[in-house]
């Protein structure tokens, strides 16, 4: 573990900063840093099995080394692999992400099988602005962000953004990918275009239970391919909250549509629509019964 309590909030105070190139960075928990935990600066790096916390800004950032950094040398090609973001907040409240590669990072950049929650700001923050152009785009996969925007103590801060994946900033396209992630009950949006209008691949996500839109797009990315959007009256949500009856649009895949059941203790359950008590067979060879199909109220089958 690595433990920075003694430093003060600043920028100049980050915890571990990995400016170097085909480092990997495995199995440390870094927290309480003045600044970021992880900042990630070079490229081709693997940062497998982190847990950044308690930090003073972004948990776990990707951007250029300095302002003086040319293009060419963003950092790139990096894979965050199984790691874990949480109660990371700003004195200001908007800037203390989960995870970020925003401002100045480069193409080739992945987030996979990572978690974050109870950030003060957003769970991701894929931000760009004007000064500094588009950044390179991003794929995050398998992966979760929940009740961002409070943090784990119920703190919250009216000036955090509080989006579980927050996709693009001021106008400016850039064409990350997200697919097979969750977003749940975090404090606005659980996926967010966030005024990028680049074309997106958005597929085989799932968004419940979120404050304002479970996902705010902007109509233009209705043409993704292998996706429509619906309707979304009947949203499985927590059972200890109450049940939202307004239709919001939704992009989906044309596939087969996962169900999923957030149980307390943050329990997820990711059921398929398949026929009662049918075997499935996981890839490592364990036999599971497939559910049997989730009823609406009213008694009607979801």
């Amino acid at each position: 573990m690595l433990d920075f309590s003694a430093q003060s909030e600043s920028s100049s105070n980050r915890g571990l900063a990995v400016n170097g190139s085909y480092w990997h960075v495995k199995g440390i928990v870094v927290e309480r840093a003045g600044d970021n935990g992880i900042f990630v600066g070079g490229s081709d790096n693997v940062i497998e099995r982190t847990v950044t916390r308690f930090n003073r800004d972004t948990g776990l950032q990707l951007s250029r080394m300095s302002s003086s950094t040319p293009r060419d040398q963003w950092p790139s090609r990096n894979l965050i692999l199984s790691a874990e973001s949480h109660d990371n907040a700003d004195s200001d409240g908007e800037d203390a992400d989960g995870f970020a590669a925003k401002l100045t990072s480069g193409p080739g950049n992945v987030f996979r099988h990572t978690v974050a929650h109870n950030n003060i700001d957003d769970g991701w923050d894929l931000y760009t602005k004007d000064e500094t152009g588009p950044i390179g785009a991003v794929t995050i996969e398998d992966s979760l962000a929940y009740e961002n925007g409070t943090l784990s103590d119920g703190t919250q801060n009216s000036s955090g953004d509080r989006n579980g994946y927050k996709l693009g900033g001021e106008d400016i396209g850039v064409d990350h990918v997200i697919r097979r992630s969750i977003a749940y009950d975090n404090g606005k949006h659980g996926f967010t275009y966030n005024r990028n209008p680049g074309r997106m691949t958005v597929s085989g996500n799932v968004s419940i239970d979120n404050a304002q839109r479970n996902y705010s797009f902007d109509a233009r990315h209705l043409g993704v391919p292998g996706q429509r959007l619906v309707p979304q009256r009947q949203r499985v949500q927590r059972q200890d909250r109450r049940r939202r009856r307004r239709l919001e649009p939704v992009l989906v895949r044309l596939e087969r549509l996962p169900v999923l059941l957030v149980r307390r203790c943050h329990e997820l359950v990711l059921r398929l629509r398949r026929a009662p008590g049918r075997v499935l067979r996981r890839q490592d060879g364990d036999a599971v019964t497939a559910a049997r199909p989730v009823c609406r109220p009213g008694g009607q089958r979801a």
